[in-house]
């Protein structure tokens, strides 16, 4: 289990314990959230400059990405990039990750009222960004070796554990035994 899932626990606690009907806490909630998701923006920003900065002109392979509900296209071959562009279009996939998660979480707290998930997203959304490749690279200063070697995979626990039990579901084929009348007939 990550443990990224087990920091979630304790928060998940937390959040029972507090009482979101009382206007001051919904209020620090609301700040906490606007300056935490700000800040990930400015990091966002600031990524993306020193991406611009470090122009690498090293040609990329990067083979051909399945699409949201859709398998990946078997005729389809790899693309040829350079590594600042790769590294572009990873941080606008990361943006668009964080954007949606905020931008969700902000219709279920003003059209719904519902409050959790504005203190999930002020734990997650972080995690996400400091776990990213490109931010391991860029303001970490790691080398792009092993699990930073570009081009990355993106890890889908999901995905994994239905592909393993998928495999565990496909049983191979009994032998059938042979009769008499089918050892005569192939005689």
């Amino acid at each position: 289990m990550s443990l990224k899932f087990l920091g979630m626990l304790p928060l998940i606690l937390l959040i029972r314990e507090i009482d979101f009907n009382n206007p001051t806490n919904l209020i620090v909630l609301r700040i906490v959230f606007f300056v935490v998701q700000s800040a990930l923006l400015l990091v966002m920003a600031n990524l993306y400059t020193r991406v611009r900065k470090a122009v690498d002109h090293t040609p990329l392979e990067v083979p051909p990405q399945p699409k949201f509900g859709a398998p990946v296209d078997e005729d389809q071959g790899p693309e040829f990039t350079t590594v600042t562009n790769y590294d572009i279009s990873q941080l606008r996939q990361l943006l668009l990750k964080l954007g949606m998660g905020m931008g969700i979480t902000s219709v279920l707290h003003f059209y719904w009222h519902f409050n959790p998930p504005m203190l999930m997203q002020c734990v997650v959304n972080p995690m996400q960004l400091f776990s990213s490749p490109l931010f391991k690279l860029y303001f970490l200063g790691h080398l792009p070796v092993g699990a930073l070697e570009r081009p990355w995979v993106e890890e889908n626990p999901l995905k994994d554990w239905l592909m393993g039990k998928q495999a565990d579901t496909v049983k191979p084929k009994k032998r059938v035994k042979e009769t008499k009348k089918s050892k005569k007939a192939r005689a």
